[in-house]
């Protein structure tokens, strides 16, 4: 069972739920999706309802590979790029075609289950890297290191940027070891202080696989996700992915390239950003007034949908958790994120609430959690 998955998957009733693994979705989204799609189906011909590429449709990477180019500096032709069914299955299909049974795998610890479970599933041999103020710690990487996965741009889950030391011993490993990099993008689109950072793929393109998704972008039910690699080893994959299914449906696709056609994808971002932003400011608001800073080191402040509040080692998270679940108030472990990693700390999300209920949530927190 997937128990990293739990937490979030299933709402219980709660007053006030800090859940960390969810964008906001609301009825602007849904009228704007409803409209793409109409939109899209206006457009579509009888010839479109039979096979495709199994790269995906060449209109929706036609368009992922202008805005690539426009937001993360990254430069490739359609062919270099291959849609999936999520960054899960991104994730697999990377893993069946590099890795072979044995091989060693750098996963951040903590970091993110799904690819550590992924890898394990295939039989791979994991090394749990550490990770610091600056994200991976590189220099404790095996020589024999085949494939280091990384979030670099928002570090998952403690919310760390990669510094841009820690990102060039990163790829000078790759190369002098010949290893590869798969980057997972998940939120990179919300930065609250200056643009994007800029891609490890951009850098050194033969030795990174990047993968971008539209779960916390937009929302988890489009399940969308492309690869971007060499044309070489996108080739392998769409190849692997015929056999698996063939082809992708078709809606969900010609919907997102409507999207992002339409320009509703930039303003949806930018509107979202800024949303976010002022949730973000209104949580470290919150933790600072209530003095949050003097029994946790906050991390996370500038990117993403949650902070991450580190606790000492003997802090007692699930009995924080049930006291604050007890009350009505949703707080999420750092645990299912560790592998040999022995930190502790909670998980509070801000997308999915509003700056009323974050000041209400975190005051109300402070007197569970006996501060």
């Amino acid at each position: 069972m997937n128990h990293w998955l739990s937490a979030n998957q299933f709402h219980e009733k709660l007053d006030i739920d800090f859940r960390h693994q969810e964008p906001a979705i609301d009825e602007h989204f849904q009228n704007i999706w409803k409209r793409s799609l109409m939109k899209a189906l206006q457009r579509l011909e009888m010839k479109d309802w039979g096979y495709s590429s199994p790269h995906g449709l060449w209109e929706v990477r036609s368009e992922i590979r202008q805005y690539l180019s426009v937001e993360r500096g990254i430069d490739v032709e359609e062919d270099q790029i291959v849609l999936t069914g999520g960054t899960q299955q991104a994730i697999d299909l990377i893993s069946q075609v590099l890795l072979k049974k044995g091989d060693t795998v750098a996963v951040e610890d903590p970091g993110f289950p799904g690819a550590r479970l992924s890898f394990m599933h295939r039989e791979m041999n994991i090394y749990p890297a550490p990770v610091d103020e600056e994200g991976m710690m590189v220099n404790t990487l095996p020589r024999r290191t085949k494939l280091i996965a990384v979030t670099p741009s928002h570090q998952r889950p403690t919310g760390v940027c990669m510094s841009v030391n820690r990102r060039q011993q990163l790829l000078k490993f790759a190369v002098s070891h010949q290893s590869y990099i798969l980057e997972d993008d998940f939120d990179g689109d919300y930065r609250y202080h200056g643009g994007p950072l800029p891609s490890l793929f951009s850098e050194a393109s033969g030795h990174v696989i990047y993968i971008l998704s539209f779960s916390k972008v937009l929302a988890p039910g489009i399940r969308l996700a492309a690869i971007i690699g060499s044309k070489a080893i996108i080739k392998e994959i769409a190849s692997l992915q015929s056999l698996i299914q063939r082809q992708l449906p078709i809606m969900e696709q010609i919907t997102l390239a409507s999207f992002f056609r339409e320009g509703e994808f930039t303003r949806y971002v930018r509107r979202m950003r800024q949303l976010y932003k002022k949730r973000q400011a209104a949580m470290m608001d919150a933790l600072l007034t209530q003095q949050f800073d003097k029994h946790f080191h906050i991390y996370g402040t500038d990117t993403g949908l949650h902070v991450f509040l580190e606790g000492a080692p003997d802090f007692d998270e699930k009995g924080s958790i049930e006291a604050a679940k007890a009350a009505g108030i949703g707080i999420y472990p750092l645990s299912p994120y560790c592998f040999e990693s022995n930190r502790k700390g909670l998980l509070l999300g801000f997308a999915c609430t509003d700056e009323n209920m974050i000041q209400d949530g975190v005051q109300r927190l402070k007197q569970i959690l006996y501060m």
